[in-house]
């Protein structure tokens, strides 16, 4: 999806074969509501998410762009190695890694939850 492309409500999955279902937001680009799950990935390319679900060995990718009030759970990871979580909650078994060039702010951390940050800003409250 690229500039001016709309997702809302879309669910991400890898289908039965084993071959990862996948999302791409591109620039200008925006999803919301989108759940992300059993394997699915979704990869941001300086497009906006909002409200995203994250679970269950689902993916997302943030090398640009915006990922907004994420949830991340039950085996979700998010990796940003560019752009910015904001206001992310990552839940019991859920996963954020923020490597060099990422960025992370307002993240929310719940028992069991794990984040990794390195070489990057971090602003939690």
């Amino acid at each position: 999806m690229s500039s001016g492309g709309l997702a809302v409500g879309t669910i991400v999955t890898s289908d039965s074969v084993g071959s990862n279902g996948g999302l791409v937001v591109a620039s200008g680009g925006t999803a919301s509501g989108v759940t992300i799950d059993k394997g699915g990935r979704t990869t941001l390319f300086g497009g906006t998410m909002i409200g995203a679900m994250v679970k269950n060995a689902g993916t997302v990718f943030v090398t640009d762009g915006v990922n907004s009030a994420a949830v991340i759970s039950m085996g979700g990871i998010v990796k940003v190695t560019g752009g910015t979580d904001i206001g992310v909650t990552v839940l019991n078994g859920g996963l954020e890694i923020v490597s060099a060039g990422g960025a992370t702010s307002n993240t929310s951390l719940g028992g069991g939850a794990l984040a990794y940050v390195s070489s990057a800003a971090w602003r939690a409250t």
